[in-house]
């Protein structure tokens, strides 16, 4: 076990717990938040001492009403919690990512740094070409970041493919959904 692991396992943990969170007395989270402050700040000596590598986001979206904001959503409540992420990779259609280019400046989107763009029926089957590269393309990107899966859009063999591989590398990975207020949240 490195230093940075527990690292890992309580900001893991802690995003887990804030998510919960949501529903409760402010108070509660208040206390929380402050009991997290001090978790964290245990580890303060850690992020002065040790190089930490970047954090990736894979991520996708499809051509369907606004799915082209997911990585953006997705990325801003990541940041919310602290997450460091550094690099995007994208998983899409090309419909997708034509109807993301439409939107990019007038939803003020943000930069995605890799696309995979592939017909939408490869994400369907598990003899496509997105099951052939889709480990490949995760543990190419171990090497060199932490990763975080999102495992809501595109199809449900596309979630699943991901939810297998979240638990073979434990990875961690997060599903938007909407709360009981119809207001963005991870699950």
């Amino acid at each position: 076990m490195t230093n940075v692991e527990p690292l890992q396992i309580h900001s893991h943990i802690i995003l887990k717990i804030l998510s919960a969170l949501d529903k409760e007395p402010i108070k509660t989270r208040i206390l929380f938040q402050k009991i997290a402050f001090l978790i964290l700040r245990k580890y303060k000596d850690l992020f002065q001492q040790v190089d930490f590598k970047p954090h990736t986001l894979i991520t996708g979206f499809g051509s369907l009403k606004t799915g082209y904001r997911v990585p953006d959503v997705v990325l801003n409540i990541l940041r919310k919690y602290k997450f460091p992420i550094t690099r995007i990779i994208c998983f899409t259609t090309p419909d997708g990512k034509a109807k993301r280019e439409d939107h990019i400046i007038d939803k003020n989107l943000i930069k995605i740094d890799e696309f995979v763009i592939l017909p939408y029926k490869e994400y369907r089957h598990t003899e496509s070409e997105f099951f052939q590269r889709i480990e490949d393309i995760l543990s190419k990107e171990m090497k060199e970041a932490d990763i975080i899966i999102d495992i809501t859009p595109l199809s449900k063999l596309f979630s699943f493919k991901l939810l297998e591989l979240a638990n073979k590398y434990p990875l961690p990975c997060v599903y938007l959904g909407i709360d009981k207020n119809e207001e963005d949240k991870l699950f």
